[in-house]
């Protein structure tokens, strides 16, 4: 089994004298015994502190994200997303305002879904303020809190929300749900072609990736806007290397 803290994410840990943790995606990845691809960390240091303590340090960073929170360490080539703790304050369905936190509990219930709202301290010791742990073992993909309100703050997690029922869930994709994110679809209209091509590409690579994509056909969620949107260089390679693109052809996409 994969460890949680590899060496990058303790030198971080160390640099900021021990006031972070690991959060979302990796730890659910851990808890399913699957490769863990990105460490993202929070903490309730504010985006300059952790500038100031990776400087002295020795850690290599970029500040691309700071108006956000997020501060990028890089270690051995690798990124390494350290995001001051947050609470919303405004959104619009594409962007949030935010000011910070140090409530690590806060910062969790912003999250779009229960296995995405994890963190973890040094000692593997993992927090769980919603029902992630649970709804992981029975395979269930919930927004945390009202899926309408969810679902409004930022429409991407319409898509996200099929990402992860392809990728975890055992279960049928929520009728209930499905018909919010056909009511909101036109909300999609609202966010970047980039945003929007990025997450249909994770779609498409994910284990029931035709199941999704058909529901979200049928429900009216893949409009014609979504499925002319061209895919990166790079991504047509992996779809062509994956035999992917007939069943796309089918679906309307213009590969």
């Amino acid at each position: 089994m994969e460890v949680l803290w590899n060496t990058a994410a303790i030198q971080i840990y160390k640099a900021l004298d021990g006031q972070v943790r690991l959060v979302g995606g990796c730890i659910r990845d851990y808890l399913c015994r699957r490769p863990i691809h990105d460490r993202d960390m929070a903490t309730p240091l504010t985006p300059d502190i952790v500038e100031k303590k990776l400087s002295e340090a020795g850690i290599d960073f970029i500040s691309i994200g700071k108006t956000h929170g997020t501060i990028t360490a890089k270690i051995a080539g690798r990124p390494y997303e350290i995001t001051t703790l947050r609470k919303d304050d405004k959104t619009d369905g594409r962007h949030a305002i935010v000011s910070w936190t140090t409530s690590y509990k806060t910062d969790a219930m912003r999250r779009d879904f229960t296995v995405n709202a994890f963190s973890a301290d040094i000692k593997n010791k993992i927090f769980d303020y919603t029902t992630g742990r649970s709804d992981l073992a029975q395979g269930l993909i919930r927004f945390i809190g009202d899926p309408e309100k969810r679902i409004m703050e930022d429409y991407l997690r319409i898509l996200r929300y099929f990402r992860f029922w392809s990728t975890i869930s055992t279960l049928p994709i929520d009728e209930k749900v499905l018909a919010l994110c056909a009511k909101h679809a036109d909300g999609l209209n609202q966010l970047s072609d980039d945003r929007l091509r990025d997450e249909i590409y994770r779609i498409i690579m994910t284990p029931k990736a035709e199941e999704a994509l058909s529901a979200m056909k049928k429900s009216g969620i893949l409009t014609k806007r979504i499925l002319e949107i061209p895919f990166s260089k790079k991504q047509m390679e992996e779809l062509k290397k994956n035999s992917i693109s007939k069943k796309l052809k089918k679906l309307g996409f213009n590969v």
